[in-house]
């Protein structure tokens, strides 16, 4: 979810987003810290199949992981 708030949020190439130390990096003092934590990665064909075998539509955010790269980058 952060990481989705980020992309959206910066405009342009990647190298406009917030170098590595900026606050905006830094864990809220008041959310929990998480113990763990699990990035699960998956291929774009899995995805849409997944998607597919569900029978949901796509999302808007689904619609823009398809079509713009520079987003998935980010």
């Amino acid at each position: 979810t952060a990481a989705y708030a980020i992309a959206t949020a910066v405009g342009g190439r990647v190298e406009n987003l917030p170098k590595p130390g900026s606050e905006l990096y830094q864990w809220p003092e008041d959310l929990l810290k998480p113990n763990l934590v699990l990035l699960l990665t998956v291929s774009p064909e899995e995805r849409l199949r997944r998607l597919r075998d569900r029978g949901q539509d796509k999302t808007v955010e689904e619609a823009e992981l398809e079509i713009n790269q520079l987003f998935r980058l980010k």
